[in-house]
């Protein structure tokens, strides 16, 4: 019996080393995700990092972000016919359709959104409905993981802040799907409203909203 209970014990604690090994490496991946996701302009470090770390075993969640943060390096790489990218795309999608973090769900359209509509060069009613879900879940987002907040470049980053950011970003697109369509009121009313935000917050304005507005 002695010798039962001194193997169980064993086998306790090696499962809870294990079971600590991998939640730290779980924290290690989450935090570079995090990290890539507040830097600036991506590069072919960036997406080599990404690559290595696609290549880990990940759980949904980390292959979820990680794929749309590849296809956020590849549009902001001009790299829209990677061969991988609809298989990124349908990752992400699948994923974030379910996912109760409204935040991550609202990146996720927005930047299947985005490097759609590049490598298309046009607006169809699918595109427009990724963002108008984007709109959808950022407006439910009320906080969102620290390592967001940590590791933004926007000044006096908060949750709040966090979240409008990529909500002006969203209502712009939506301001460009709607002037290929002819909704001028839409184009101004919603431009007119990312403006204000980044003035507020002393964000840089991107130029093109200011000949939107007049």
């Amino acid at each position: 019996m002695k010798g039962f209970l001194k193997i169980f014990a064993i086998m306790v604690f090696a499962a809870a080393a294990l079971f600590s090994c991998k939640n730290g490496n779980d924290d290690q991946i989450d935090d570079l995700l995090f990290q890539i996701q507040g830097r600036g302009k991506p590069d072919e470090k960036t997406l080599a990092t990404l690559d290595s770390i696609s290549r880990l075993k990940l759980n949904d969640e980390q292959l979820a972000h990680c794929s749309f943060l590849k296809i956020h390096a590849y549009l902001m790489m001009d790299k829209y016919d990677e061969p991988d990218s609809d298989t990124l795309i349908q990752i992400a999608l699948d994923y974030y359709e379910n996912s109760r973090d409204h935040y991550m769900k609202a990146k996720a359209y927005y930047e299947v959104f985005r490097l759609d509509y590049d490598k298309d060069n046009d607006i169809d009613p699918t595109h427009t409905d990724l963002l108008l879900k984007a709109l959808k879940a950022i407006n439910k987002a009320k906080k969102v993981d620290s390592r967001i907040v940590r590791y933004s470049k926007i000044p006096n980053a908060d949750d709040e802040v966090v979240i409008g950011y990529l909500k002006q970003w969203i209502l712009l697109g939506l301001a460009n799907s709607y002037r290929s369509i002819g909704r001028y009121d839409d184009v101004l009313s919603l431009t007119t409203e990312a403006v204000d935000f980044f003035e507020k917050h002393d964000i840089a304005v991107p130029a093109n909203c200011y000949n939107q507005i007049g």
